[in-house]
This record gives structure tokens, C-alpha cells and sequence, in this order.
């Protein structure tokens, strides 16, 4: 009830019943399912909030990690060497044995990862437990305990967890390109004349070339002089894509 300044008589409220200005618990409570209903339906690696705690499935992370290994390709046109995961696995069709120590060469190589952990020690993915996210940070569980991954600020699903080349590939195939003649016979064949294709032109190329025949031993050997000289450690997904653009063309980065 409100009164007139100049007559100090009652003036009866028009406005909104207090039940809109204050609701009523109820209302609150049916606000919050009906909010809740669409925010269930999400996986919990995908929603995430700075209190949860979410455990890294370990084998997902590496059959992730193996399908990149399988899959990155490189097109490095001012080194006439094109490195072509995809074009593999043809050449070897129709040796089991080869196609065996292929897979055994990418098992080691994520076996290897190096992940650096926030005491400066350095441990690798075969060696871990488990890794989880807790408060937006990742920590690797290991026989020395919990320990906090170095440079995860932000990490909040599976997602977020990417692997880089401590050496840059473009310098390993630029240094190890004289050891690699089948490669190079390869990426002649691929390049049919042409100087400049992109990933998508090699990709056309690969059913031609898989018929070409080849030294299968030879061309193992040189993937692994390579996958000897690769060191892989996990990075931030973001922390990749950035140095990524700094390097321009030549990335050297799994996603």
C-alpha cells in the first residue's frame, strides 16, 4: 500500500501481484529440471565445469592417437618427398607380416610419448596408470603417485589432449633425405610431373601408384630409420594449433 505525497491518503497498488516478483520455490525447482534436461543428454567429456574430475580413458586415447599416426600425411613439395600413411597399408596388402610390423612400429612410437609433468620429470605413456582432469588441469598417475601434466591450463575433455613433434618432421625428412630413396621413388611417382600438389592431388594418385611394385623390406626400413628418429610428447590441444601458425606451412603436429 502506497500513500500520496501531497494528501497522505492510500493509493491502491496496480502493479504485479509479489507471486511474479517473487517466485515461488516450486517455480524454481521446475526451472532447474527442465534446464537439467537438456544438459544430460551430453557426454561427460564434452560438458565439463571447473569442479568436475573426469578420467581419461587411456585406450581410447591411443586408439586416437594410432589412427593420427596412420592418417597424418605431409606434402613437402620444396623437398620433392611426400610422406603418405595412407598410401602404406596398399603397398603391404598383401603381406600380413608386413602389415604386422607396421602396426608394431606405431604401437612403439605411442608407447614412447614423453609427457612432462610439472616437477620437470619427464615419464612415458607406457608408463602411466591412468591420466585424468581435475580443475581444468591434467594429472598422470603413475608409481610415484599423482602428478600434475606441465602446460595443460584449460584441459577439459579427451579432446584437448594432442601429441607434437619435439623435432620438427619437416627437419627430420630434410635431414635423413638421402636415406630415404624408396620414399623419394614414391613421391616421384605421386608427383607424375607435377611440382606443387596439395594432400587431396596425392590422394589421387595412391591407386596408381600401389600398383607399382616395390622392396617391401626397403620401404619398412626407412619408416623405421624415421620412426627412430621421431620423439612425440602430449600438447594442449590449443598450445598445438598456435604453434602451428607460427610455423606457417611446414606443421609438424597431430591433431
Amino acid at each position: 500500500m502506497a500513500f500520496d505525497s501531497c494528501s497522505g491518503h492510500k493509493i491502491k497498488s496496480e502493479g504485479f501481484p509479489s507471486l511474479f516478483i517473487f517466485p515461488p520455490l516450486s517455480l524454481c525447482f521446475f526451472t532447474l529440471i527442465i534446464l537439467g534436461s537438456f544438459l544430460l543428454p551430453y557426454p561427460h567429456n564434452l560438458l565439463f565445469s571447473a569442479v568436475d574430475t573426469l578420467t581419461v580413458d587411456i585406450k581410447e586415447l591411443k586408439k586416437r592417437f594410432l589412427s593420427r599416426l596412420r592418417t597424418q600425411e605431409r606434402a613437402y613439395n620444396d623437398l620433392e618427398i611426400y610422406y603418405t600413411p595412407r598410401l602404406y597399408p596398399k603397398l603391404l596388402k598383401n603381406s600380413l607380416e608386413h602389415k604386422e610390423n607396421l602396426r608394431k612400429l606405431y604401437l612403439k612410437l605411442i608407447d614412447e610419448i614423453e609427457i612432462e609433468l610439472i616437477n620437470n620429470s619427464v615419464v612415458k605413456f607406457s608408463n602411466i596408470d591412468t591420466l585424468y582432469v581435475e580443475q581444468l588441469e591434467l594429472f598422470a598417475l603413475t608409481k610415484c603417485g599423482r602428478i600434475k601434466v606441465k602446460d595443460f591450463q584449460g584441459c577439459t575433455s579427451i579432446r584437448d589432449i594432442t601429441l607434437d613433434h619435439t623435432i620438427p618432421f619437416y627437419d627430420l625428412i630434410s635431414n635423413l633425405r638421402d636415406r630415404l630413396p624408396i620414399l623419394k621413388r614414391l613421391s616421384f611417382n605421386i608427383r607424375n610431373g607435377s611440382n606443387n600438389l596439395t594432400k587431396e592431388q596425392m590422394r589421387i594418385q595412391y591407386e596408381r601408384v600401389s600398383k607399382i611394385p616395390i622392396d617391401l623390406n626397403c620401404l619398412l626400413s626407412e619408416l623405421e630409420l624415421l620412426a627412430g628418429e621421431t620423439k612425440l610428447r602430449l600438447m594442449l590441444g590449443k598450445n598445438n594449433f598456435s604453434k602451428g601458425k607460427s610455423r606457417g606451412l611446414k606443421t609438424n603436429f597431430f591433431i
